[in-house]
Parts: C-alpha cells; sequence; structure tokens
C-alpha cells in the first residue's frame, strides 16, 4: 500500500533487498472505538459515589474543580 508522506527504508542483505515503513507500526492496539466500548458504567458510577465527598468539598487553596 503507498501512503502520501510515508518514509521507507531501503537495505540490500545479501543478494535481496529489503523494503521497510521508517516508522514503527503499532500492531496489537486497540482503537478508541473499543477502548470505549470496555468501559463498564457500573464501575464509574461507584468511583464516582467514592469520590463525591471529595469534590463536593469547598476548597481550601487553589485547587479547581
Amino acid at each position: 500500500m503507498d501512503r502520501i508522506n510515508t518514509y521507507y527504508n531501503l537495505k540490500a542483505q545479501g543478494e535481496k533487498i529489503v523494503l521497510s515503513s521508517d516508522k514503527r507500526q503499532v500492531r496489537g492496539r486497540k482503537s478508541l472505538t473499543e477502548l470505549l466500548t470496555d468501559i463498564d458504567s457500573q464501575e464509574i458510577e461507584c468511583l464516582n459515589r467514592s469520590i463525591s465527598e471529595l469534590t463536593q468539598s469547598k476548597s481550601v487553596g487553589k485547587e479547581v474543580w
């Protein structure tokens, strides 16, 4: 597949010529959609309840909520 603004390395190895991408290709990573579907809404609700005391308290310094 040819891509615009993609650079390739061209190397001679013995009698072969090896063409490889200049940038490391990331494999096995999840897309944003896959990450978002893994979110457990009950876990988020539990987390929000557990930190509600902290987020509802008045500031005592320069912190911002």
